[in-house]
């Protein structure tokens, strides 16, 4: 479950949501949550076959992301750009 707390985050939990990743929970109430919208979200987010496909989606992209680290990626687009002499 995704409890963003900032704006910026708001669009995090919408991707990971959209992506089979997480459940964001209480989104009509973000960041003040209550139980009535927190239940539910336990209840969509622990029944049985979201549970199982959120956990295989999760470990899928995990790898990804361990394969290739975000710290390299956005060091060689820079690398890339420096080569290329493009100045903005």
């Amino acid at each position: 479950m995704i409890l963003p707390q900032w704006l910026d985050h708001y669009s995090f939990a919408q991707l990971a949501q959209d992506r089979g990743l997480g459940v964001w929970g209480c989104s009509e109430a973000s960041p003040f949550w209550n139980a009535a919208c927190l239940s539910h979200a336990f209840r969509t987010v622990l029944a049985g076959s979201t549970y199982d496909k959120i956990r295989e989606k999760a470990n899928r992209f995990g790898e990804i992301v361990k394969s290739n680290p975000g710290q390299y990626v956005a060091a060689r687009e820079i690398a890339k750009l420096a080569a290329s002499g493009y100045a903005a």
